[in-house]
């Protein structure tokens, strides 16, 4: 197992050079733009093979009882707990990452232009397995300085296998150092609408493993007050998902 990991991620690693972040443009009028990295195709079953036989290790580590351990210092803690996925900061370490500077300058070219319009705004998809550096691109261009310069609000909100609507929208105006006090979704959204209002606004929604059409419906709801040339970037390692949210 451990060899074949090593032999796809050097191979994925000679492949590097030549990957592109391509945006699938949809109609003009939708104002969606999918830039999903084309890297991931060549390897994508065999990443999902590597996985499913880890899985398969894992489940059959609980039928043996076996336990994670992990070692601190001198001491070793034992638990038999799965790990946690923890949550992304947007704050990224520039340092040893290669090979994105023609991606970057894309993606930040899109960032900037004035497609849009105030009742709609763009929405900008990042797709790939888990592992492939999307947050970590989406990271390098929300701390570029053109774009610190160029948006008037930026927030990064992650969102994770499982959310609801108030207690996201809560999360966004938190991100835009707003105060989210109490559960009612209406007030809350007419709040954050506030914010919003004739700002131009950049939003990063990082790890999004919900497809609910209807939800990502009501949560972007607010945001369609924003002026001419906000954007928004969602993160996610499915194609559907992303296909629902930008519906």
């Amino acid at each position: 197992m451990a060899d074949k990991v090593r032999q796809l991620l050097d191979e994925i690693a000679t492949d590097a050079p030549v990957k592109k972040l391509k945006a699938e443009s949809q109609p003009s009028t939708s104002n969606i733009f999918n830039f999903i990295p084309t890297l991931a195709n060549p390897f994508e079953s065999r990443i999902k093979d590597l996985l499913k036989n880890l899985d398969y290790l894992a489940e059959q580590k609980d039928v043996l009882e076996l336990k994670n351990e992990t070692r601190v210092g001198k001491e070793i803690r034992v638990s038999s707990k799965p790990l946690e996925r923890l949550p992304t900061s947007y704050l990224v370490d520039a340092y040893g990452i290669f090979g994105r500077d023609n991606d970057k300058d894309e993606m930040i070219k899109t960032l900037l232009s004035n497609n849009g319009s105030s009742n709609q705004t763009p929405i900008i998809s990042i797709v790939g397995l888990g592992g492939m550096g999307k947050t970590t691109f989406a990271k390098l261009v929300y701390n570029h300085n053109m774009i610190k310069e160029h948006f008037e609000l930026k927030s990064w909100v992650y969102v994770s296998e499982y959310f609801d609507v108030v207690g996201l929208t809560k999360a966004i105006l938190k991100s835009f150092n707003s105060s989210a006090d109490g559960e009612d979704l209406n007030l809350l959204q007419h709040e954050l609408q506030h914010i919003l209002t004739r700002k131009k606004y950049f939003l990063v929604l990082d790890d999004i493993w919900n497809g609910n059409a209807e939800r990502w419906e009501q949560v972007l709801l607010p945001f369609n007050h924003g002026s001419s040339g906000s954007k928004i970037i969602v993160t996610t390692r499915e194609k559907e998902v992303a296909y629902h949210v930008l519906k």
